[in-house]
């Protein structure tokens, strides 16, 4: 059985959502005047055949989200499709509210079915008002009877304490399965590092409660990275992960991260980025639970493997699960402490991008085109 061997990110533009969670971080109601319907530079055919195998070096973990609800969008969905030709595992968070775009998701052979992860986001309070809980779980089953692995998933804050045992029975009736879910975040600008992350709800008491009624492997990683300070602890995305626009082929390292090249240029050659390293651009990895799983970070705190820690009866196949077992800092050449202090010095280099300093600005003028000659003499690939 094949093992995935990196991780990527694929952002769907636009923030067009049929719901308006009082969490949401980023206020994109359907009738928000901010609210964008998605567009795209490149043809499909372009966009799918990026993401090859032997371009990528084997077989990818591929997380489909979007600003809004990523199933909105007509080409969503013709996208997964040829992500799961090509037997990558591919992840869509989705409300699992419009159940066309369910029907049309699961109208695909069962043989990549079985690649498919649907992540249902659990937003109890607006199914309740809209009425679309018994959607919710209907799409949800229809997902797992297509073969494909699908689990309800909450952001747990105070709001929903109110409602835990409703949610609980709900689900155990539905799934007899409950939620995986993180804690909510509370982002803040209080430390000369910039941001950090806090939950002022997240009290032992909260913590052992959700522990004992959730029982979720996810909710205790995050739980766990919420306190750690990554910018102290060397992290390998962009090198063994890394995110793209798919509206305009940007990749990034991460998330908050500069576009550096084009994905969709020169199809036949794999754009390469330096990993992140101590520069990372958000607070912390607490709700990055598959880059903590996959190893990203080989020197964090340890948790289950990513299979295991998704793993729930009767809602991840079994073939899915065994694919994500695996950490890439044992698969991938780690750095020595030189090399990494030298990649440090040149990533926060490249983060002097606009909105910096008139002397970042210089410098990373400076940095790219000395970075081209190079480039183009051989000193450096």
């Amino acid at each position: 059985m094949k093992k995935i061997v990196k991780t990527i990110t694929a952002y769907v533009p636009g923030t067009m959502c049929n719901l308006r969670c009082n969490y949401c971080y980023i206020s994109n109601c359907a009738d928000d005047p901010h609210s964008r319907k998605p567009t795209y530079d490149y043809p499909l055919e372009t966009m799918i055949k990026a993401f090859n195998p032997k371009r990528l070096g084997g077989i990818a973990e591929i997380h489909v989200i979007s600003g809004g609800e990523t199933l909105i969008d007509d080409t969503v969905v013709p996208f997964i499709h040829g992500l799961l030709k090509y037997g990558h595992v591919v992840t869509v968070v989705t409300n699992l509210t419009l159940n066309n775009r369910i029907d049309e998701l699961l109208d695909f052979p069962k043989e990549y079915l079985k690649h498919l992860i649907v992540k249902g986001s659990l937003h109890w309070l607006e199914l309740k008002r809209l009425n679309k809980v018994d959607d919710f779980f209907n799409n949800m089953n229809k997902v797992l009877n297509s073969g494909a692995s699908s689990f309800p998933f909450i952001v747990m804050s105070q709001d929903y304490m109110p409602y835990i045992d409703e949610i609980e029975r709900t689900c155990k009736e539905k799934l007899n399965s409950m939620p995986h879910c993180t804690p909510s975040i509370v982002f803040e600008e209080k430390t000369i590092n910039g941001n950090t992350t806090t939950n002022p709800e997240c009290t032992e008491e909260f913590v052992n409660f959700v522990n004992e009624r959730f029982d979720s492997e996810i909710f205790r990683a995050s739980v766990k990275y919420l306190n750690v300070d990554i910018k102290k602890i060397f992290c390998y995305a962009g090198e063994w992960s890394f995110g793209v626009n798919l509206k305009t082929g940007g990749m990034v390292k991460c998330h908050n991260c500069p576009e550096e090249v084009n994905f969709y240029k020169n199809l036949n050659k794999m754009p390469k980025l330096l990993p992140i390293g101590n520069n990372c651009q958000i607070a912390n990895c607490a709700l990055q639970y598959n880059f903590i799983a996959e190893g990203l970070i080989p020197e964090g705190p340890i948790t289950p493997l990513f299979g295991d820690m998704l793993s729930r009866p009767n809602l991840i196949n079994e073939e899915v699960r065994e694919m994500l077992n695996v950490r890439f800092s044992d698969i991938h050449k780690q750095y020595s402490l030189k090399k990494q202090k030298k990649i440090n010095r040149k990533v926060a280099l490249c983060f002097a991008v606009p909105n910096n300093s008139l002397m970042d600005k210089i410098l990373y003028r400076v940095w790219k085109k000395l970075d081209k000659i190079l480039r183009k003499k051989g000193i450096i690939k």
